[in-house]
């Protein structure tokens, strides 16, 4: 298991420190589409940021350039992201606000540092091109293009991790299959979910091909981010 494990943990590493602004939950609650607004650098970058972690294909393709492989793998990063706040959403129906956002920091669900780090931001335009300097988080920044009157963040130089894609897709089920065990009733104490969404994930990892756990990923760094967003 030790390899599954590593995995789980790399995941979460991924959750912690990735762009991080939750929609709510596809299962739990009415589906809202994400606010676009691409007038501005910073404001295209905040809705990039809202359709990466809580957007349809559409609403990713609409906000940020990629191309085919890299738009596979962040909509799977996004759709864990939204399966992952349906637990947060179970567990403070059942259990309550507290234990939701125990559960959500625990998970690295809800950390708003890298947006509120873009809100803050001043944009540095040259041309069609833009960066955002998030100087409150030392190597944030994020780089912008502007496309036929609307500015888009760039992602094109990004490569997509082989297997990465699949990597999320196990963990959406996870987290979907663990939201409805709360809303069920399976669990009588908040304290009994985190151990079983580890078991879980143990096993949804352990059935990947060896070649979706990038041995080389720094696991402080986030899945979406190496192009649009520079060290």
């Amino acid at each position: 298991m030790r390899d599954a494990t590593s995995r789980f943990l790399m995941l979460r590493s991924l959750f912690n420190f990735g762009l991080v602004v939750m929609w709510p939950a596809v299962l739990l609650a009415a589906n809202t589409r994400p606010l676009v607004d691409l007038s501005t650098p910073k404001e295209a970058a905040l809705s990039a940021m809202r359709c990466l972690e809580g957007g349809t294909l559409a609403d990713i393709k609409a906000t940020v350039l990629a191309d085919d492989s890299m738009y596979e793998e962040l909509e799977a990063r996004a759709v864990a992201t939204s399966a992952g706040e349906n637990c947060v959403s179970a567990i403070k129906t059942v259990f309550g606000a507290t234990a939701a956002d125990d559960f959500a920091i625990g998970h690295g669900l809800g950390d708003k540092r890298r947006l509120d780090a873009v809100m803050n931001a001043s944009a540095k335009v040259n041309g069609d091109s833009a960066v955002l300097d998030c100087g409150n988080i030392p190597g944030l920044n994020v780089k912008l293009k502007k496309v036929g009157g609307q500015w888009k963040m760039d992602m094109t130089d990004a490569q997509p991790d082989p297997g990465l894609a699949a990597i999320y897709k196990g963990a959406s089920k996870v987290w979907n299959e663990t939201a409805l065990d709360i809303i069920r009733g399976k669990f009588k104490k908040v304290d009994e979910i985190d151990p079983a969404v580890s078991a879980k994930m143990d096993v949804a990892m352990a059935a990947l091909p060896p070649t979706t756990a990038p041995a080389t990923r720094p696991t402080t760094k986030p899945a979406v981010a190496p192009a649009a967003i520079q060290q």
